[in-house]
């Protein structure tokens, strides 16, 4: 059965096999695409990792506060610089969502993209 995966979900997703500094291991990821691409088993997402007190100076690591609404057991960190697409294969279940904080993240990425 094929699946549902949506704007603003928090799944977790085996990034492994990685190369380098790219974020591994199965962890938590937030869907930051549209839901347009419905034809394509693939999904842009930000990887998440556990809040750190340093990460507060880097902004393209945004602070989540854990809620029974997002799943996370650890106040976390949407890294928006490390986005990846990735197939829906490597999906294994959904443990959230977020709305409130969608607009700033998509914003963080977009400025880690920004023409220069």
């Amino acid at each position: 059965m094929k699946k549902k995966i949506l704007q603003g979900e928090i799944w977790l997703v085996d990034f492994n096999p990685t190369k380098g500094q790219e974020m591994s291991k199965i962890r938590p990821a937030l869907v930051i695409n549209g839901n347009f691409a419905t034809g394509l088993d693939l999904k842009i997402v930000c990887p998440i990792t556990s809040w750190k007190k340093e990460f507060k100076k880097i902004w393209w690591l945004y602070n989540l506060k854990t809620n029974k609404k997002n799943g996370l057991d650890t106040e976390s960190a949407v890294n928006c610089y490390q986005i990846r697409c990735v197939s829906d294969d490597r999906f294994i279940n959904r443990i959230g969502n977020i709305s409130e904080d969608m607009e700033e993240i998509i914003a963080t990425v977009q400025n880690c993209v920004e023409l220069s």
